[in-house]
């Protein structure tokens, strides 16, 4: 093949392509059972039996919980047709989706009904089966945020909101700290800015304003959010080699502080900052001794796949270990999840469960905590991501070939995987899911760690 007639453009969204499909791909067996270890100290464990596709919920505590049902399926489906299973009590009905062909132990998210006190339950499946009319119920007391100061740790400008903007948007007491400016990233305006450098100039700043206002449709503080200024997949560098300045990857820019000066908050504003890892450990030292959090929601390093991701957990638990904060909770989720990029499965506005976990790759957690999002904030959080630059579509649909280009494309994408539904599919649902991890029973942090 010659590939001199190959527009370079095009040879940009050929690599794009091979790269969406790697980190999609399923290395796992979907016939293996999910392998999950639950603390009978924190967990309510009780045997359950459907029947008639019909389960009854006794002797609860209270109603405030998150719920898992274990049981064991037989799922058929396709990568168009996913199996499910719809939940109903009463008027009440949500869906939870399974991966096509899955097989083994797996767990519905009965959490949203628990909630109500709902205690008969009907499940309907489809496209899978119930193999055995055996199954556990599995109860965790949900936390009271209502005296909580929560520091949500967001890598990328838009992580916060797809991870936890439904908790956000109702915790009492929360801060959101942006660690990049998001100046990397695929090329989305380059029909406007031909010039890289002055392009992603452009992106950044984009970027560092979405971070900075998003929060507030929710009725965040601006005192109460943060962009520390670092640059975009630069933190694994910046940890190799911990005082030496990194330069960002495509405007060549070095200093951060040209982006922390723009916070509207006096907490990090006139904070000056290098973009070197020891500064990243002071500004977390510095908020952590400020704001005395006691949760913080952070990405689960050994599930999920980015680089940022994972060493923006491993700084903060640095931190907290050297203050000796073993009060502290970390609430963990995974954007990006290791094994699958289609992880959380099926549609919008259904229900968040356990992702594939198995014996060779097991996680730690102490607790595990759904977070429901009613409709109308499902709606909201809609909105927020809507208001993310990076995730709309790029200025080639201003054009008419453009426009012709992407009509096609999103014509023929399958609906559940289209790299414009990508972040809306997978984060406006039912609920937002995280593990729970106690400081205090952290012996080592190799527990939630992965290689990065």
């Amino acid at each position: 093949m010659n590939i001199s007639f190959i527009h370079k453009k095009h040879i940009g969204i050929i690599i794009f392509l091979i790269s969406s499909l790697l980190l999609m791909s399923q290395d796992y067996n979907k016939s293996a059972d999910y392998a999950y270890q639950f603390n009978e100290n924190t967990a309510q464990i009780s045997p359950i039996t459907i029947e008639d596709n019909t389960i009854k919920i006794k002797d609860i505590k209270t109603n405030n919980n998150t719920a898992l049902l274990k049981l064991n399926i037989s799922a058929k489906g396709s990568e168009t047709r996913l199996p499910y299973v719809s939940i109903t009590c009463g008027k009440h009905q949500a869906i939870q989706y399974f991966e096509s062909k899955d097989k083994g132990i797996r767990y519905i998210n009965l959490s949203e009904f628990t909630e109500k006190g709902e205690s008969i339950l009907n499940l309907n499946f489809h496209h899978c089966k119930s193999v055995s009319p055996e199954a556990e119920l599995i109860l965790y007391p949900n936390t009271n945020l209502e005296n909580k100061t929560i520091i949500i740790l967001s890598p990328h400008p838009d992580d916060a909101e797809i991870a936890a903007y439904g908790l956000y948007a109702t915790a009492p007491n929360v801060y959101i700290v942006n660690i990049t400016v998001g100046d990397a990233g695929k090329k989305m305006y380059d029909e406007l800015y031909p010039d890289d450098s002055i392009h992603y100039i452009k992106k950044t700043n984009i970027r560092l304003w979405n971070s900075l206002t998003i929060p507030m449709l929710a009725g965040v503080s601006p005192q109460n959010i943060i962009n520390l200024g670092y640059f975009d997949a630069s933190l694994k560098t910046m940890y190799e080699n911990r005082d030496s300045i990194v330069s960002s990857r495509y405007t060549g820019l070095t200093d951060i502080n040209i982006y922390r000066q723009q916070n509207f908050s006096e907490l990090i504003k006139n904070k000056a900052g290098t973009s070197t890892w020891t500064s990243l450990i002071d500004d977390m030292t510095f908020l952590v001794q400020t704001l005395h959090p006691d949760i913080i929601v952070t990405p689960y390093p050994a599930i999920d796949v980015h680089n940022d991701h994972q060493l923006t957990t491993l700084a903060m638990v640095n931190v907290l270990q050297e203050l000796g904060q073993n009060n502290v909770e970390l609430w963990m989720y995974s954007n990006h999840f290791v094994n699958s990029e289609y992880y959380p499965f099926g549609t919008d506005h259904s229900i968040i469960s356990l992702p594939p976990v198995f014996e060779d790759s097991p996680i730690y957690f102490d607790r595990l905590y759904s977070h429901s999002l009613s409709p109308t904030l499902q709606s909201d959080k809609t909105i927020a991501l809507e208001c993310m630059a990076p995730l709309r579509p790029d200025t080639e649909w201003h054009t008419t070939k453009g426009a012709k280009t992407l009509y096609k494309k999103t014509k023929k994408e399958n609906k559940h995987y289209s790299e414009n539904d990508y972040y809306f599919r997978r984060a406006v649902r039912n609920n937002e899911l995280f593990f729970i991890v106690k400081m205090s029973n952290l012996e080592s942090i190799d527990l939630i760690m992965n290689d990065f």
